[in-house]
């Protein structure tokens, strides 16, 4: 069974392309990137429509989190 993945590391894309500015577009949306996290949930959402037309594969968007560790008491690592 495959496994579709609608959007690729979407928070990346939201910070680094239209926050930072750094990858296309080059946007410095401090202010409202609101829109550009609602674009893409509404492109994963018609993307997830179209694909179980034609498929009953699991559905999801890769996303992009950074390792956790435990702290203890003393502040270290567990």
């Amino acid at each position: 069974m495959k496994l579709w993945l609608t959007l690729n590391e979407a928070a990346v894309t939201t910070v680094i392309a239209h926050l930072m500015g750094i990858h296309a577009p080059g946007e410095h949306l401090f202010d409202d990137p609101f829109p550009v996290v609602h674009h893409q949930l509404l492109a994963h959402g018609l993307a997830v429509a179209a694909l179980r037309a034609h498929t009953s594969s699991p559905i999801g968007i890769a996303n992009n989190y950074s390792p956790g560790w435990a702290v203890g008491r003393d502040g270290g690592r567990d």
